[in-house]
């Protein structure tokens, strides 16, 4: 379900394989687009990958169907004020949130 694909998509991206972690998290993203949560974490990783483009894409979307999401919207603000030359390493642009999630390897 949603859970466990959102759950195996961040710990790929915990574990470094952000286009994979994209991918799935696609996949997760629009079998159960009616969860805010799902599509932060599809942003959350798209950002994580240098996607500012397809992450504030992805925000929007959240906010069009959760106005009232404030993490959200606080990225999408973040996003807008990231310059899009800004190398990565120099400004990380969001946290995936970590659970108890086993160990890369």
């Amino acid at each position: 379900g949603a859970y466990e694909l959102d759950l195996l998509g961040r710990k790929l991206a915990d574990c470094g394989d952000l286009r994979d972690a994209v991918e799935i998290l696609k996949v997760n993203a629009s079998e159960f687009a009616d969860s805010a949560g799902v599509m932060e974490s599809l942003a959350e990783s798209q950002a994580l990958s240098n996607d500012r483009a397809g992450a504030i894409g992805t925000y929007r979307r959240v906010l069009a169907k959760f106005p009232n999401n404030v993490n959200a919207r606080e990225m999408l603000r973040h996003l807008d004020h990231l310059s899009p030359r800004l190398p990565a390493a120099a400004a990380p642009v969001v946290a995936v949130h970590k659970q108890s999630l086993p160990t890369c390897g």
